[in-house]
């Protein structure tokens, strides 16, 4: 039995939007280091069967960086409430003002001379 309204049209319910919460900033948190772990297990599990030095290689200097950034971007892509709260920020209207290039260039200048 559905709610009918005074013109004889079913009332729909608007959804709930899904906040981002703190509970889902854990979760976002938790899920990306617990698949490093995983995957670094798996690279040691690899690298005594093979008897390379693959774990040297990807936990030494800025590789460690990488792995750590490839690792949160997948789980941002793959976790649809982080996609959801991220998606509204990625704004690429700024890319079609110079002044956006003049302070790209200023700050690696600043960079350079530091």
């Amino acid at each position: 039995m559905s709610t009918l309204s005074t013109n004889s049209e079913p009332v729909l319910k608007p959804k709930k939007k899904k906040e981002f919460t703190y509970f889902t900033l854990l979760l976002f948190i938790v899920l990306g280091f617990g698949l490093q772990i995983i995957a670094g297990i798996g690279v040691a599990i690899y690298d005594e069967v093979t008897g390379s030095n693959m774990t040297g290689i990807l936990l030494e200097g800025p590789y460690a960086l990488l792995v750590d950034a490839a690792f949160f971007l997948g789980v941002a892509v793959l976790y649809r409430p982080v996609r959801r709260f991220l998606k509204p920020m990625w704004n690429v209207s700024v890319l079609k003002e110079r002044k956006t290039y003049v302070y790209i260039v200023v700050g690696f200048l600043i960079v350079a001379a530091v």
